[in-house]
């Protein structure tokens, strides 16, 4: 597997009430984890695989659309995504 470079990074507009937040970190939570570890078929849930997993994460508003809740650049963020 390879690392992501800034040559892929896809040209995105921001929206109204939407934004762009550079990930510094990002967690992963019980639910991931049982989804990591095939447990969820019981429930009759299977993901499609590859899955990316961690939606919970950190990082800094780059940019913000108006009306957007965290519209200030610069600004740390903490973002459950669900």
């Amino acid at each position: 597997m390879r690392s992501a470079t800034d040559e892929d990074r896809v040209a995105l507009i921001v929206g109204a009430g939407d934004a762009i937040i550079k990930v510094e970190a990002r967690g992963i939570c019980r639910s991931d984890h049982t989804i990591w570890n095939g447990g969820t078929e019981w429930m009759g849930i299977v993901p499609p695989l590859p899955a990316v997993l961690g939606h919970e994460y950190y990082g800094i508003v780059e940019e913000a659309g108006l009306g957007a809740l965290c519209s200030e650049m610069g600004r740390e963020r903490a973002v459950n995504a669900l």
